[in-house]
């Protein structure tokens, strides 16, 4: 998979133009928001927020590998990732391969990971 130019908010803040959009990655752009966070679109549905302190993230009811890669990248620095077993996914600490019942998530839902 494509790997993004920066995953962090210091490292995409480094990257980003003041005003408008920068790509970051194949198909995926980032852009400061009014609140002073950055706001990650992949083929120009939103997918992440990021503060310097958390991510919020979404599939935007894409849970395509390609999605699922894009988060993980910007989440991963949070020791946290999201895996697929049987068509389900799950948001566990970096490394579990066998996840819990209660980290299950879903395409549409919003979810936060903290540093």
């Amino acid at each position: 998979m494509a790997r993004l130019k920066a995953t962090t908010y210091a490292g995409l803040d480094s990257l980003l133009p003041q005003t408008g959009e920068r790509k970051i990655g194949n198909n995926t752009t980032a852009e400061r928001n009014e609140n002073g966070a950055i706001d990650v679109y992949l083929h120009g549905n939103f997918i992440a927020r990021i503060w310097p302190e958390c991510v919020e993230f979404t599939f935007a009811g894409w849970g395509t590998p390609t999605t699922r890669d894009r988060v993980n990248q910007l989440i991963h620095p949070l020791g946290r990732w999201v895996i697929q077993r049987d068509y389900t996914l799950y948001l566990t600490p970096v490394g579990v391969t066998k996840p819990l019942k209660e980290e299950q998530i879903d395409n549409h839902g919003r979810y936060v990971v903290r540093a």
